[in-house]
């Protein structure tokens, strides 16, 4: 007389049921999810199983290649089939699919999946992530294309500037991106001196150097007027350092907003 064995899967435990060919329960309990101790526990309460019958899930291709090179027969359902009769039940519990997924095994009430081949399973692997990165290509090149719209910033000073900042949400506030890539300058206040002294030079150098040569670019070569411009005061060295530093708060404002760089309008005449 044949056992059928129904195995509802989860990450960490895998619910049982084992029945005889007239549908009553042989056993029934919850195993971890390793093949290994799967496999033995199931040994202990079958003699030879017609069929053991698992739902389409994640672990199902592992878990069906594993069970059937230890020389049992695994049946693959479709999980939508096994679904539509699982809300039938009152009451939805591990142990209950399990014994659904094996009652659907003994009366030949399902429709079978063939389990992908591990090299097929890999190559299809690969061209998902393949997928996954022309996506986020595509999507590295339209905020790389964004920040390139402010004068002076080229496809090196942009890449370089989402790769130091990373995720632009970590800065609660714009204007910290100057002091966090060391474009701040240090402030001195004791008593009744104040004043402001050298950038400290911290963070990344070669986003500063990027930075300050394209705010020397808009100083230098851009004609076209810009309040930003009026950031540059002092000697010309000054300038562009203060000019970087307000490139680098306004480069994540537009990371933040997806906002391209617009110059001001005209003012009418």
């Amino acid at each position: 007389m044949g056992e059928y064995v129904g195995l509802d899967v989860s990450k960490d435990e895998t619910a049982f049921c084992v029945k005889d060919a007239a549908g009553d329960v042989l056993a029934a309990g919850k195993a971890a999810s390793d093949l290994g101790a799967l496999f033995e526990v199931l040994k202990e309460h079958y003699l030879c199983p017609e069929w053991i019958v698992i739902g389409t899930g994640a672990l199902t291709p592992w878990l069906a290649r594993g069970l059937r090179a230890r020389g049992l027969e695994v049946m693959v359902i479709d999980a939508r089939q096994a679904h539509a009769v699982m809300r039938l039940q009152h009451q939805k519990t591990d142990a209950g699919d399990a014994a659904l997924l094996c009652e659907i095994a003994r009366t030949g009430f399902y429709q079978e999946v063939v389990v992908k081949p591990e090299e097929a399973q890999e190559n299809l692997g690969i061209v998902k992530a393949r997928s996954h990165l022309v996506r986020r290509r595509q999507d590295l090149e339209n905020v790389l294309r964004g920040l390139m719209t402010v004068p002076g910033v080229g496809p090196m000073t942009a890449l370089s500037y989402v790769s130091v900042i990373g995720e632009a949400g970590r800065f609660r506030r714009s204007r910290t991106v100057g002091a966090y890539l060391g474009l701040a300058t240090r402030r001195y206040q004791s008593g009744e001196m104040d004043y402001s002294g050298r950038v400290p030079k911290q963070g990344d150098r070669l986003l500063r150097a990027l930075l300050y040569e394209a705010a020397n670019n808009m100083l230098t070569v851009v004609r076209r007027s810009h309040p930003l411009k009026d950031w540059g005061r002092g000697s010309h060295k000054k300038a562009c350092v203060a000019l970087a530093r307000k490139l680098a708060v306004l480069m994540h404002r537009m990371l933040t907003t997806g906002e391209p760089f617009r110059w001001p309008e005209a003012a009418s005449s």
